[in-house]
């Protein structure tokens, strides 16, 4: 009903969980979805998602499960000079950081 534009509701809450390309960085609102309507962030298709979770597998485990988000910022920094996978982020002095660009 028309409260869907103001509450989080069941169709809000399984298109957060979507995931489809089309429904990537939408539907953050945890109760007020009128902030997603504000911010125009809102998605709700009419219809239900095909696809739910994430794109790589996910550990067995629950304790890797819980540091599975973090592994990539605990990955080792490859040695100066070394090749770098993708673009890198440029330091403030001119610098090049060994993360890769957020692009």
């Amino acid at each position: 009903g028309p409260f869907k534009w103001l509450l989080g509701s069941p169709e809000f809450h399984h298109w957060y969980h979507s995931n489809e390309h089309a429904a990537r960085d939408r539907n953050f609102a945890a109760i007020f979805s009128l902030w997603d309507v504000a911010f125009g962030t809102v998605f709700l298709p009419g219809d239900a998602p095909r696809v739910y979770g994430i794109d790589e597998p996910v550990p067995p485990g629950y304790a890797d499960q819980l540091l599975h988000p973090f592994r990539p910022a605990l990955a080792p920094v490859p040695e100066p000079g070394g090749a770098a996978e993708g673009p890198v982020a440029p330091l403030a002095g001119g610098g090049v950081s060994q993360s890769p660009a957020i692009l």
